[in-house]
Order: C-alpha cells, then structure tokens, then sequence
C-alpha cells in the first residue's frame, strides 16, 4: 500500500511540474535585468548636439570623491577612472557607472580577503574640473526581491537618494540617471 501510495505522490509531482514547466516554456526570461538591480547606476549624457552632453575632454579628469557619511561629510578618498582593482576599468565617456562597482576602502578589508564594504553605506560627489560642475548623491538605499513564478529574475523593489539636494525616487526602474551639463 505505501508503494502504491508513494508511486501516486510521484506521478502527481511529475504531473504538476510537467503542467508548469509547459506554462512557464511561452515566458520570456530576457527581461531579467541581473546587473545594477541592486545598485545606483549613473551616466553622462553625450550627445552633444542639444547642448546639454559632455564632450569627451570634459570627462577626462572626472572623478569621484566617497565620503565616510550618508550625508556628504569626512571625505575619505578619491576614485579616479582606468583600471580598478579585480573591477572592470572605470570610464565616464560613453558608459555608465554604479557605486557598487567602485572599488572598496583598503582599511575595510578583512585577513580573509572579504570586505564589510557596502556603498550605501556612503555619499558620493561626482566632479568634472573640465565644467566646473558637481553632482551629489547621498542617503542611497536600495532592496531586491528575488522575483517569483517562472522567471523568478532578482529585481529592484527600493533605489532611492539625495541626487544634487532633491529626493529620487526610482524603485524598479533597470534605468541610470543621466548627468547633464
């Protein structure tokens, strides 16, 4: 009788799983935005045909100063673009950014190689010398969600900060916000 029993539980299983795997076969996966879902991404305009892009000699010397603070204060080093440590290079022109993909504080480092670094644990100030323009971000908070059904995509359920002194809002957006002149 447990054998019959059992024999029943696991066709009922094969059943259910073969009924959804056939719902989940029409869905389209590729919407699944992996990268920067949980992180604050920025990129500078280029086009500069309306006057408002940066043109890439601006952007040669821009760089980042991260601020131990979530509210711009103790300025505690200064990220310049190239080649990051165990990063992919770090480039304004024609790309894009998230703080996440900055490199961690040296002093947070543990013996074992893993890092406390979280960078909404900071405040950030983007500098371009070339236009004597700074942007500020600060008081960053983000949150996933594992996602469910059949494409169960990790997605973003909180991006807020302070961009430039105005809340921003932009939960669920795969989006980056976009530095202008």
């Amino acid at each position: 009788m447990a054998t019959t029993s059992f024999a029943a539980t696991l066709l009922a299983t094969l059943a259910a799983t073969g009924l959804l795997a056939g719902c989940c076969s029409s869905q389209n996966c590729d919407t699944c935005y992996p990268e920067g879902v949980d992180d604050v991404r920025v990129a500078f305009r280029t086009d500069t045909l309306g006057g408002s892009g940066f043109r890439r000699a601006e952007l040669r010397d821009a760089y980042i100063v991260r601020y131990t603070g979530r509210n711009l204060t103790g300025p505690t080093d200064t990220i310049r673009q190239g080649p990051q440590p165990g990063r992919e290079p770090l480039s304004f022109y024609g790309g894009s950014f998230g703080f996440q993909q900055l490199p961690p504080l040296p002093n947070l480092l543990h013996t074992s190689g893993t890092t406390t670094y979280h960078f909404t644990d900071y405040s950030y100030r983007v500098v371009v010398p070339a236009t004597k323009q700074q942007f500020t971000f600060s008081e960053l908070e983000t949150a996933t969600d594992p996602g469910r059904g059949c494409c169960a995509c990790l997605r973003n359920t909180r991006r807020r900060f302070v961009f430039n002194g105005q809340y921003t809002v932009a939960d669920g957006s795969p989006g980056f916000t976009s530095l202008t002149r």
